[in-house]
This record gives C-alpha cells, sequence and structure tokens, in this order.
C-alpha cells in the first residue's frame, strides 16, 4: 500500500518528529464533501479557512456528496482527507476522472488548494496542464507544516452543476499526471501512501459515498440471491458471488428480494416476492418457483361419481369416471346419472348406454328410476337373466 513517493519528494518539506501511528497513513480516503451555506463571494479568510472554523466533519457519515439543482448554479464543495483517527501528512496527490456531459463546469478562478489551517499557511502545488478538469490532477505539498487531524479540507472545487434533467458523479481519482494518488507522511524520507478509496460528487444523483478503512476493510451489507443479507468485505462478498452495498448495514437494509411461488390454502398460486406472498394471505412460498405448472399443494375437494356418491380427493386424483366439482360432499353436490336399462321386461339401472348394449338390453337415456317399471311387459320371462336380475337389483 505504500512506496517511496517520486513526485512528491521533490517539493516535498519533511517535518520530523511524528510518532508512527500518526504517520502510518494506511486506509485513508479523498472525500467529496458539499457545503450549500458556500457562495460566490469568498470571505476575508478564505473558504478553505471556514472550513475547519464551520463546516468540518469529524466523522465519514456526516460527508455530503450530492447537489440538486432544476437548472444551474455555482456551487463549492470540499475534497478531504479523510482518517479513522488523527494523522499528519505534509503532502498529498489526487485528480479527478471522466465527467459525464452536461454536468459540471469547473470555475477556475475560484478552485484552490487548502493548506494545513495554520497562522500563515502556505505550501507548493503541481498541477498538471488542465487541472481542474477532468482526467487531470495536482499534487500539493506543505511549506507551513503539516496536514493534522483525520478529516482534513486539501482543496476547494467549484463550479456551476446544471440540471436540465441531466445527472452524474464528477468523480475524484488519481493524479492524471502521474497516474497515483494519496498522501506522503512527514518522515526524513517521504512515504506515499495510496487512498483505500476515491469520493465524488453527484449531481442531481447520490454521489461515490467512501470511508475510511480502519483496523480492515470494511464490512458492509453483501446480498445475495436468495435475498438473504450478511455483513462482509467486498473481497468476501465478491468471493461469495454476493452483491456489495456500500454504506449499508444488513440490520437495516432490505436486500432486492427473489420471486417465487406464492401458495394459498385453496391451490392458487400467484410468482411474488416473499414479503408480499406472507402479507397477502399466502399459506407458504417457493423461492424461485413459477406457477406454471403450478407447485402448489392442492387441497381435497368433491369429486362426483355416475352413481351419485361424492369422495374428498385432490383434483390431480379425480379421474374417470370421477368428475371434479371441488368444493365439499356435505352437502352432496353430485348428480345421479344413472339411466334405465330393459332386458325384456326387466328393469337396470346403468351409467352408459355401451353398459346396457353389452347386456343386450335397450336403453332408455330419459329415464332413471326402475320404480314404477319403465320397461314394457314381454310374452314371457327369459329365466336366463335370474343371475344378472340377482346383481342389479
Amino acid at each position: 500500500m505504500k512506496r517511496v513517493l517520486l513526485a512528491l519528494a521533490l517539493i516535498g518539506v519533511a517535518f520530523g518528529g511524528a510518532n508512527a501511528q500518526v504517520t502510518d497513513l494506511t486506509g485513508g480516503v479523498f472525500i467529496a464533501h458539499y457545503v450549500p451555506e458556500i457562495t460566490n463571494s469568498e470571505p476575508p479568510d478564505g473558504w478553505c479557512g471556514q472550513y475547519d472554523v464551520l463546516y468540518a466533519i469529524a466523522d465519514h457519515s456526516e460527508q455530503n456528496n450530492r447537489i440538486d439543482t432544476a437548472t444551474y448554479q455555482w456551487s463549492a464543495w470540499y475534497v478531504l482527507s479523510g482518517f479513522c483517527e488523527d494523522k499528519q501528512f505534509c503532502g498529498c496527490q489526487f485528480g479527478v476522472g471522466q465527467i459525464p456531459p452536461y454536468i459540471w463546469g469547473f470555475d477556475t478562478g475560484s478552485t484552490q488548494a487548502c493548506w494545513p489551517p495554520v497562522a500563515a499557511p502556505s505550501g507548493l502545488e503541481l498541477p498538471s496542464g488542465g487541472w481542474p478538469g477532468a482526467g487531470e490532477g495536482t499534487a500539493l505539498t506543505s511549506t507551513s507544516g503539516p496536514w493534522d487531524g483525520n478529516y482534513l479540507a486539501v482543496y476547494l472545487m467549484t463550479g456551476y452543476a446544471y440540471g436540465y434533467g441531466y445527472s452524474g458523479i464528477v468523480p475524484l481519482d488519481v493524479n492524471g499526471q502521474t497516474g497515483s494518488g494519496g498522501w506522503t507522511n512527514c518522515e526524513g524520507v517521504p512515504v506515499e501512501f495510496m487512498p483505500a478509496a476515491y469520493g465524488g460528487m453527484g449531481i442531481n444523483t447520490d454521489g461515490t459515498y467512501v470511508q475510511p478503512e480502519c483496523g480492515g476493510p470494511p464490512q458492509w451489507a453483501c446480498c445475495f440471491d436468495d435475498g438473504s443479507c450478511l455483513m462482509l468485505t467486498a473481497v468476501a462478498c465478491a468471493d461469495a458471488a454476493g452483491v456489495w452495498y456500500v454504506d449499508e448495514d444488513c440490520a437495516v437494509f432490505t436486500c432486492p428480494q427473489p420471486d417465487g411461488a406464492c401458495c394459498f390454502t385453496d391451490g392458487t398460486c400467484i410468482v411474488m416476492v416473499e414479503l408480499d406472498c406472507m402479507q397477502g394471505g399466502g399459506d407458504y412460498w417457493l423461492i424461485g418457483e413459477v406457477c406454471d405448472p403450478n407447485p402448489c399443494i392442492q387441497p381435497p375437494g368433491a369429486c362426483c361419481f355416475p352413481d351419485g356418491t361424492c369422495t374428498m380427493v385432490p383434483q390431480v386424483d379425480c379421474v374417470d369416471p370421477g368428475v371434479w366439482y371441488g368444493g365439499s360432499c356435505d352437502p352432496n353436490p353430485c348428480p345421479f346419472l344413472g339411466t334405465v336399462c330393459c332386458v325384456g321386461s326387466d328393469c337396470f339401472i346403468v351409467f352408459s348406454e355401451g353398459e346396457c348394449t353389452g347386456m343386450g338390453g335397450d336403453w332408455y337415456p330419459d329415464e332413471d328410476a326402475c320404480d314404477p317399471n319403465p320397461c314394457p311387459p314381454t310374452a314371457a320371462d327369459d329365466t336366463s337373466w335370474g343371475s344378472i336380475k340377482a346383481l342389479y337389483r
């Protein structure tokens, strides 16, 4: 994370005597912080001097990285060096990345370096040829003592934020002139520490939120395909095939929820997220399932047979000759579908024409009872049907 400074060491002025803790700049970040109270009228001691007096932040959660405007407005925002605890550094460098079109234009007349807040602040700046601007950068070194603290202003960015339906982020980045960024401590041989992250100012959208790494990489909400959430580092989240949400805590953040089959007690199925299913009266929810084919357990219902009997079974189990009616068997909803078959003058109840034909009889589909006997009389009774009579009477 650190290397001997090349660019800044040439112009740096070292201030020795600091202990190792304050000169270890590991885990720092560059923060974009907007202060709406700043107007295009500079106070006598400059807006850089006003940061420590009026606008200093004490925690990364206080950063304001969004400017909203419907048309256009002159705006000013600080570039802050953020650390978990008080640090000392004597130089820094950073830049601006590529800016989406039509959202921001720098005011080169008032953009300025912010030197350490001492009685007579001074320093040296080595900007690139097009600074301030996209793909450009600058390098600073103090000649009046170190920057000392944990959320310190190192630059004031000014310019015009534009609305008119446009939005985007002005990203902080490496110094385009050197391809590097970070801070140099105040040791006799300056050492450069690379930032853990670069913030960005959002125009009509949220900017890039960053926080210093305290005792290791930060842990934020890592969301998985099943909608579950774990607090993990960015690397651990990526290794686990999750999606990392910076500055979100699983205790209060709801991960995007997957669709699934919501099953109701009547066996109906609707695709929705689990929360909507439970709040909408669903009986249970099947993650990732669709409703065609219907995966829901079907409740039993009335299955009617031709003889008028009723059996409670799931619809899938109501097979021919059963007919699905659904609902309950109490009261019995099943119609009696028997018809008369006359074999000679003898009357039998059958349930299809084929059954009657197989008996050698005549089918009377409009009759459904043998009492009184609707069969026409014959000259003699065929006694060979005695066994059949015993079965059907």
